[in-house]
C-alpha cells in the first residue's frame, strides 16, 4: 500500500500543477475579457455622458467633470483625453505622458482597444444625438473622441489566488489520502497479529479458533483457509474425543458386567444358603405336622405352603394368561373349606375388570395368598364374617387383594411379622404369615395392615401387573340386583353394571316389587335377609318370584344358616355360597330378544312422549303415524304387543285391527287400543274389532304397568309356543 501511495504521488503532482496552470491562466484571461468588456461598456457610457460637456467653453470645467467620471467608474483609468476631429488633443485628464497622439490618418469610426505595455488604451468616438448607430458612423465637422487609458490588473493577482486555492485543495486530498493508507496498513497490522495468534492458538490444539471479524480484503483468503483448517481440526478432535468416549463406555460397560457377574454370583450364593436354610426349615416344619395328627385338609394345606415357600424361594413359578372372574369361582371350594370348620361367613367382591380383562400372573401363587389371607382373618377373634376383595384395575394395571373382617383384629406380633423380611424363619404354625410375606417381597408388592381392637383389622395387597389383554365378555340386556345392606348393594351394583346393559338395583322390598311391575328382566340376583320371613312377608316374595318366572335365570343367595328354610319357603334353589361372577356368566344366557312393541299414532308430541316413558323398558320399539305405515310393518316383521290409536288420519284404528286378525302370525297377538276416551258402546266396538284392552291416554305410571303385564303375558306365549 505504501508503495502504492509512492507510485500515485509524482503523477498527482503534476496533474496538480497542470490544473494550477490551466486554472491560472483560465482566471487571467478571464479578469482581461472582464476589465475589457467594463471598459467597453464605460466608454459607451462616457460618450452618451459627454456629449453635453462639450458645448461649455470653460476647459477647466470639463476637465474637472472628467476626473471626477474617472474616479468614479471603478477602473483604474489613468487617463481621459478629447480630441478633436482633426485629431487635436482638447482636454486630457491625469499625465500627458500617458496620452497617445492620433495621427491625422487614423480612421477612428467604432471603438477600439489597443495594448500598449501594461495599459489598455480604447478610442470611442462620440456620436451626435439621434445616431442610429454610436459604434460606426462618418466623421462630421464636430466629431469628437475618446481615449481612455486603463492600468491592466498584475498577472499575479489574476491567477495566484486560484493556483493557491487547487495547491490547498490538492494538498489535502493528498493528505487525507495519506492519512488512509496509513489507517489502511494499521489495520492490515492488527489483522495480521490476530491471523497470526490465532494460529498460535491452532498450533496447541485448542478449539474454536475461527476469525469471525471481518478483515481487510487482502488478507480475506488467509482468513478463509485458516477457518477451513479450524473447522477440520474441530472435527478431527470431536471424532478423537467420540472414540474416546466409546472405549470409556465399553470400559464401564465391562466393568459393570463385571460388578452384575460377581453381584449375581453372591445373589446365587445367598439364594443357595435361603433354600438350604428354607429346606431345613421345611423338613422340620412337616416333620412337626406329621407329629401334630392334624385333620385331613388342614394338614395338606400346611404340606402345600411349606412346598410353595420352597418353590418360591427357588423361584420355581410359572406364570400363565388367567381370567381372574373364572380363576375365583374354580378356587371358591377351596376358599370355603377353612372358614365353614370355623363358622364364618365369605362376602367375595368383584371388579368388572376381572371379567373384561386377561391378565398373567401364577395361579398357585394367586391361590395360596389369597387361601393365606383368610386364614390371617381367622386369627383375629370372634371373627363372624370376612369379605374378601379381588379386584383388577385395569387403567392403573393394578391387582388389589383386600381383606375384611369383623372381631378383635390382628394382634401387634402377627402385624410385625407380616413386614419382616421373607428369609426370616417362620414356623409351621405361621405359614400363612409367611406366605403373605413372601409374596409381598418377592412379587414387589405393598402390604397394608390395619387393626383396631374390637374393630376388626384390613389387609390389603396391590401387584403390580405388565400384561392385561381384553376377554369375550357375554352382556346380559336388563338385570335386577337386590340387596337390603347398601354398602354391599353398592359393591355389587359396580361390579355387574360393566356386564349389563341395564341394571336395577335396590335395597327395599316395596321399591323391589315396583321395578319387577315395570320392567322385564333376562336375570335376577336376589340376596335374601338373613333372618326368615314374616307371613305377610313371606306372600310377598313369593308373588315377586311368581313375577319373575319370565327371567332366564334367578340367583338367590342366602347365609348358611337361612339357606335352606328359603328354599322350602319359595320352592327355588337357594345358593349359600358366595357370590361370583363368573357363576352369572357361566350360568346366565346372553340376553334373549326383547317383546316388540309398535306403538301407532299419528300425534308426533304423544309418541316423543311414549318414547321418553319407554326407553328405559326391557323392549324394543318401533312407531308409526298411519295405518298404512303400522300394516306395512307388521307384514315385514313379527310384534308382540301393538299400541294402536283408534283415529288415524287414513284408515281407523278398528279397521286396521281386523286386517291384521285376519294374518296368521297376529291371531293371538294383543293389541291394545289407545285413546283418549272410551264409552262402554266403544269398547265393545274394540272388543269386536278384535282387541284385547283399552289404554286411555295420556301414557301414566298406571298405563305403563298394564302395557308392561301384556308384555310379560305375550313373552309367556312366546316361550310356551317355543
Amino acid at each position: 500500500m505504501i508503495n502504492f501511495f509512492r507510485q500515485l504521488t509524482l503523477p498527482w503532482l503534476v496533474s496538480l500543477l497542470a490544473i494550477a496552470l490551466f486554472t491560472g491562466l483560465w482566471y487571467q484571461y478571464e479578469a482581461k475579457t472582464q476589465q475589457q468588456l467594463q471598459l467597453t461598456r464605460f466608454a459607451a457610457t462616457l460618450q452618451l455622458s459627454i456629449r453635453p460637456l462639450l458645448t461649455t467653453s470653460d476647459p477647466q470645467w470639463l476637465k474637472a467633470q472628467l476626473t471626477h467620471i474617472g474616479h468614479n467608474s471603478g477602473l483604474k483609468l489613468t487617463a481621459i483625453a478629447v480630441f478633436d476631429r482633426r485629431h487635436q488633443l482638447l482636454i486630457s485628464t491625469g499625465p500627458t505622458d500617458m496620452v497617445r497622439p492620433l495621427s491625422a490618418d487614423e480612421n477612428i469610426d467604432r471603438f477600439q482597444l489597443v495594448t500598449v505595455g501594461h495599459y489598455l488604451i480604447a478610442f470611442q468616438p462620440v456620436a451626435e444625438p439621434g445616431a442610429a448607430n454610436h459604434n460606426t458612423r462618418k466623421p462630421t465637422a464636430e466629431q469628437h473622441y475618446l481615449m481612455l487609458v486603463v492600468e491592466q490588473a498584475p498577472l499575479s493577482v489574476a491567477w495566484l489566488m486560484p493556483v493557491l486555492m487547487v495547491a490547498l485543495i490538492g494538498g489535502g486530498v493528498l493528505l487525507l489520502f495519506r492519512r488512509t493508507v496509513a489507517q489502511h496498513q494499521q489495520r492490515l497490522q492488527i489483522d495480521v497479529s490476530l491471523l497470526t495468534h490465532k494460529l498460535n492458538q491452532l498450533r496447541h490444539g485448542q478449539l474454536n479458533v475461527k476469525v469471525e471479524d471481518q478483515l481487510v480484503s487482502e488478507l480475506t483468503p488467509l482468513q478463509q483457509g485458516l477457518n477451513a483448517l479450524a473447522s477440520a481440526q474441530a472435527t478431527t478432535q470431536q471424532q478423537l474425543q467420540m472414540q474416546l468416549q466409546q472405549q470409556q463406555q465399553q470400559l464401564e460397560a465391562l466393568q459393570q458386567a463385571q460388578a452384575q457377574a460377581k453381584a449375581q454370583t453372591a445373589l446365587m450364593q445367598q439364594r443357595n444358603s435361603q433354600q438350604q436354610q428354607q429346606l431345613q426349615i421345611a423338613g422340620q416344619n412337616m416333620q412337626q405336622l406329621l407329629e401334630q395328627h392334624l385333620p385331613g385338609d388342614e394338614l395338606a394345606w400346611q404340606l402345600n405352603a411349606q412346598l410353595f415357600l420352597l418353590q418360591h424361594t427357588s423361584g420355581h413359578t410359572t406364570a400363565e394368561s388367567i381370567n381372574l372372574a373364572q380363576f375365583l369361582a374354580a378356587l371358591l371350594p377351596q376358599l370355603q373349606a377353612p372358614l365353614a370348620s370355623r363358622n364364618v361367613s365369605l362376602q367375595l367382591f368383584e371388579a368388572a375388570d376381572n371379567c373384561r380383562f386377561n391378565t398373567v400372573l401364577c395361579q398357585q401363587t394367586l391361590a395360596i395368598v389369597l387361601q393365606a389371607m383368610l386364614r390371617l382373618g381367622c386369627r383375629s377373634s370372634d371373627v363372624s364374617e370376612i369379605s374378601l376383595y379381588l379386584q383388577l384395575k385395569a387403567e392403573q394395571r393394578q391387582l388389589q387383594l383386600t381383606l375384611i373382617c369383623d372381631g378383635d383384629g390382628l394382634s401387634s406380633a402377627v402385624r410385625q411379622k407380616l413386614m419382616q423380611d421373607a428369609a426370616t424363619a417362620q414356623p409351621w404354625q405361621d405359614a400363612d404369615i409367611a406366605i403373605v410375606a413372601s409374596a409381598r417381597q418377592s412379587l414387589a408388592a405393598q402390604l397394608s395392615v390395619q387393626s383396631l381392637d374390637g374393630l376388626g383389622c384390613t389387609l390389603q395387597l396391590t401387584l403390580a401387573l405388565t400384561e392385561l389383554s381384553p376377554a369375550d365378555t357375554a352382556v346380559l340386556q336388563h338385570m335386577l340386583l337386590f340387596d337390603n345392606q347398601p354398602a354391599r348393594l353398592k359393591e355389587r351394583a359396580a361390579s355387574l353394571s360393566a356386564v349389563t346393559g341395564y341394571l336395577a338395583s335396590c335395597n327395599d322390598l316395596a321399591e323391589l316389587e315396583r321395578k319387577v311391575a315395570l320392567h322385564l328382566y333376562d336375570a335376577a340376583i336376589i340376596f335374601l335377609p338373613a333372618e326368615e320371613p314374616a307371613p305377610a312377608e313371606l306372600q310377598r316374595w313369593q308373588a315377586l318370584i311368581q313375577a319373575l318366572s319370565s327371567c332366564q335365570r334367578i340367583l338367590c343367595y342366602a347365609s348358611a344358616n337361612t339357606g335352606r328354610r328359603w328354599q322350602q319357603l319359595l320352592q327355588l334353589p337357594v345358593s349359600a355360597a358366595p357370590f361370583c361372577l363368573q357363576q352369572l356368566m357361566h350360568t346366565a344366557l346372553p340376553g334373549a330378544a326383547l317383546p316388540k312393541l309398535l306403538v301407532v299414532d299419528d300425534n308426533t308430541t304423544n309418541l316423543a312422549f311414549v318414547r321418553v316413558l319407554l326407553q328405559q323398558q326391557a323392549l324394543q320399539l318401533q312407531t308409526a303415524s298411519t295405518g298404512a305405515e303400522a300394516l306395512q310393518l307388521c307384514a315385514q316383521q313379527r310384534f308382540d304387543l301393538i299400541l294402536l290409536d283408534i283415529q288415524l288420519p287414513d284408515i281407523a284404528g278398528t279397521e286396521v285391527a281386523r286386517q291384521l286378525r285376519q294374518l296368521a302370525e297376529y291371531q293371538h297377538t294383543p293389541i291394545l287400543a289407545f285413546t283418549a276416551h272410551a264409552l262402554d258402546e266403544e269398547i265393545e266396538q274394540f272388543l269386536q274389532a278384535g282387541m284385547n284392552d283399552v289404554i286411555i291416554k295420556p301414557l301414566g305410571a298406571d298405563n305403563l304397568q298394564q302395557i308392561m303385564r301384556w308384555c310379560q303375558s305375550a313373552r309367556k306365549t312366546d316361550s310356551r309356543a317355543q
